[in-house]
């Protein structure tokens, strides 16, 4: 779809990306990523120090067999929500891509039901 397109006018696709962390975030090892982080970004790992991973465990980005980014069309101007996001992503580990959560690797067009027809 060319960006030019009215529907890229009225639509924006929402992402959620988690990631689950290893290392303290003032470790050596993730020095260059907390500095990367920039605005409100920046201020979350900050809040966040002092509380360990779900096993209770400190290190690395760990790899996880499943879902961790889903995507999906949504009106511009769209104020998207956490349980909207986990949504999204439970949906998408438990059925796969689909229009209502998918991957970069399994896409799906604009719903005509957002106001575009491709």
């Amino acid at each position: 779809m060319p960006l030019g397109h009215d529907c890229c006018r009225r639509l924006r696709l929402a992402q959620v990306n988690l990631a689950r962390l290893k290392a303290l975030l003032d470790s050596p090892q993730l020095k260059d990523f907390v500095d990367a982080l920039k605005g409100r970004h920046r201020e979350m790992p900050a809040r966040r120090r002092g509380a360990p991973t779900p096993s209770g465990q400190w290190g690395r980005f760990e790899r996880v067999q499943e879902a961790m980014v889903a995507m999906w069309w949504v009106p511009a101007g769209h104020r998207l929500t956490v349980a909207e996001a986990e949504s999204r992503l439970l949906h998408l580990r438990t059925h796969g891509p689909a229009p209502y959560a998918f991957t970069l690797r399994t896409s799906y067009p604009p719903p005509e039901g957002l106001g575009c027809s491709v």
